[in-house]
């Protein structure tokens, strides 16, 4: 009988703690993972050169456009590490305020106010320090540190 009792509450557990587990799982894996968005109101694009020289040194523009009505903020520009396992940062222009490294990314903070209708250049001096094909995400953070449009930078670097 009380065996007949255990296997009764074991199916029970397992047919309602079980899912339960399972969304709690799933809906917390969503709220951490689906809570970026992507900026309004904002033009954004990067840009740099295809192939370089080992040791050339050159320039990655981000162009950032606020559309919006009011003041929009650079929050920051995150570069994925992979992308510098080969490319060095040398300068960043207009200057940082804070530099950090989190997961996979350096993050240049910038906190930079952007007027409505004005546009800013950011621009990353490089120096090529390894021969290879070195690509990586850029993210281009407004306002907030999850409000960020995506970017694939490739750089081939030769001898």
């Amino acid at each position: 009988m009380n065996r007949r009792l255990l296997s009764g509450l074991v199916v029970v557990c397992v047919f309602l703690c079980l899912p339960c587990s399972a969304i709690s799982v799933f809906a917390g894996g969503a709220l951490f993972l689906g809570g970026r968005a992507v900026p309004e109101d904002v033009s954004i694009a990067v840009r740099g050169p295809k192939t370089v020289d080992r040791g050339e040194t050159f320039v990655i523009q981000v162009y950032v456009e606020n559309l919006a009505h009011e003041a929009q903020s650079l929050h920051s520009i995150d570069v994925n590490l992979a992308y510098l396992e080969g490319i060095e940062v040398q300068k960043v222009e207009p200057p940082y305020a804070e530099s950090s490294r989190f997961g996979n990314f350096q993050s240049y903070s910038f906190g930079r106010s952007i007027a409505p209708g004005e546009s800013i250049i950011v621009q990353l001096h490089a120096t090529a320090r390894q021969v290879g094909d070195w690509s990586g995400q850029f993210d281009v953070c407004i306002n907030a540190p999850r409000s960020c449009s995506s970017f694939i930078a490739e750089t081939a670097v030769g001898e």
